[in-house]
Formats: C-alpha cells, sequence, structure tokens
C-alpha cells in the first residue's frame, strides 16, 4: 500500500495529486499543533525561585575573619560591590546585600577577609 502512496506522491504532477500533497501537510501540522496542546498545559510557565531574603539569623552567622566565598555560602545570594580602594599592600572593599524590602547587610572585607559588618532592618 505504501509503495503505491509513493508512485502516486512522485508521479507526474497534477492539480489532483497536489491538492492531496497539501491536505496532506496541513493535515500533519494541524495535528502536531493539537498534540502538543494536549500535553502542554496551558498554564505551564517559567516560575524563577522566590528571592532569598537575607535574614537576621543569617547575618549573625557572619564571622570577622571570613572569606568572601564564605559569606556567600551564609548570604545565599550575590551582593553589590560597592567600592574598591588599595593601599599599599593593603585592600578593602565594601559589598552590600539588598533585600527587596529595603533591607540591607554592609560588608567590609580586608585583604579579602572579613572586618566590619553591619545591617539596617533586617528580621
Amino acid at each position: 500500500m505504501l509503495g503505491h502512496l509513493w508512485d502516486y506522491l512522485t508521479g507526474p504532477l497534477s492539480l489532483g495529486r497536489l491538492l492531496v500533497v497539501v491536505i496532506a501537510a496541513v493535515s500533519i501540522r494541524v495535528g502536531s499543533i493539537l498534540l502538543m496542546a494536549l500535553f502542554v498545559s496551558p498554564d505551564w510557565h517559567y516560575q524563577p525561585d522566590p528571592p532569598h531574603y537575607v535574614t537576621m539569623s543569617d547575618f549573625d552567622r557572619l564571622q570577622d575573619g571570613a572569606s568572601f566565598d564564605q559569606v556567600l555560602d551564609v548570604l545565599k545570594k550575590s551582593g553589590i560591590h560597592r567600592s574598591h580602594t588599595s593601599v599599599g599592600n593593603m585592600t578593602s572593599d565594601t559589598w552590600v546585600w539588598r533585600n527587596p524590602n529595603g533591607s540591607r547587610v554592609l560588608v567590609i572585607f580586608n585583604n579579602g577577609r572579613l572586618s566590619s559588618k553591619s545591617q539596617q532592618g533586617l528580621q
């Protein structure tokens, strides 16, 4: 049966043959769209993870002398690098972590180690 269909579709072009090919192509396209609609829920969409709030408990866990990576492990999100100062062989970097509600943590690193921390509005 497939051999006869193949011969029919690949034979000399006629209006009837062209119409069959177009209808088959449209049917396959519409069928695949309908099939996709059956398997993809209309309410499916990307939902990012909710924002991580830096808490007072996180702030309290920050230890003097901690490295930047150790601070990131505690705060669980990237901060904003506010300033870098270098005098002789000493460097100082200030970082801020802001929560969506406006509360924030400020951390100062001297030579790559936490030397000072402050917070505003944490809960």
